[in-house]
């Protein structure tokens, strides 16, 4: 399945997402700066919902049926297999 392979990405895009957080002016703060000097913004759901090509919605609920039913998660990891 597209959002279990792009799930694999989520540690790679999350802490791109972190250190940009700490370049960023204002460092600690939550959510986009307005600097001069901006740093492209990475939105971690955003970034995996595009490689797979369905909606933040779609792997919010993936991620969930994963993390909630482990005999889903392996239907989900075999149909990523074949």
């Amino acid at each position: 399945m597209r959002v279990s392979l792009a799930l694999e990405l989520e540690t790679t895009i999350a802490a791109r997402a972190k250190e940009n957080q700490k370049l960023s002016e204002g460092a600690g703060n939550k959510g986009l700066t307005n600097s001069s000097n901006p740093v492209e913004p990475v939105n971690t759901r955003a970034e995996l919902a595009k490689t797979a090509g369905v909606s933040e919605d779609t792997v919010a609920k993936v991620k969930t049926i994963k993390a909630k039913d482990k005999l889903a998660a392996e239907i989900f990891d075999l149909a990523r297999i074949t």
